[in-house]
């Protein structure tokens, strides 16, 4: 899916959020060496959580604290958590971007970096990030796919289901964007995409 947005509530919280890999209809590519290559993805989340302090306590891996990070992908026979491990970390404050970081992962073994730049959204419970995928060697990279910029397990609600708030996206019906509900309840799975991976 090219862009996705929506909002679930539940008696506990309301977790909104903005998908968007900004190359749309990739799923999968070889990052090539020619003049190192990048991809970018990226991701927004906002909540307001009537039982917590803040969005990172309520969902830990918001903290981008390596290893554990709220995305997953797959780079050759890699899982994301498999390949960040092995990478070497390094992190900076973006002084042009307040209450912005820079965390960079890098692999020893294919030279390809990971960049997350993840900044927190002063006055408003939000955290926001864009990936970026770099090839810094000279070969071409293993298989990077699977990319999900937000990826990550919610707690359950301590007073009901969630309910999913969204629109189904084009495909060239009268009733692409006209607002939805379900109720996520336990067993339930959907797959929201538009026609050929498009935002509308």
């Amino acid at each position: 899916m090219a862009y996705a947005a929506g909002n679930l509530t539940s008696p506990d919280a309301e977790i909104g959020w903005v998908t968007h890999p900004l190359l749309p209809n990739i799923t999968m590519n070889r990052i090539r060496s020619v003049a190192a290559s990048v991809l970018l993805f990226g991701g927004l989340l906002f909540a307001n959580a009537a039982t917590e302090s803040s969005l990172s306590t309520w969902i830990p891996v918001l903290e981008w604290a390596p290893p554990t990070l709220p995305v997953q992908f797959k780079y050759g026979n890699d899982s994301a958590s498999d390949f960040l491990r092995r990478c070497k970390v390094s992190e900076e404050t973006i002084p042009e971007r307040p209450r912005a970081r820079r965390l960079q992962f890098d692999d020893p073994q294919t030279e390809l970096r990971t960049t997350a730049e993840v900044r927190s959204l002063a006055g408003f419970d939000a955290v926001e990030w864009v990936l970026f995928f770099e090839n810094r060697g000279t070969r071409d990279t293993p298989i990077l796919e699977e990319l999900q910029a937000a990826a990550f397990a919610l707690p359950a609600p301590k007073g009901g289901d969630y309910s999913l708030h969204f629109a189904d996206g084009s495909s060239e019906k009268i009733t692409d964007f006209q607002p939805r509900e379900l109720k996520l309840s336990a067993g339930i799975t959907l797959n929201l995409g538009p026609v050929g991976g498009r935002s509308s």
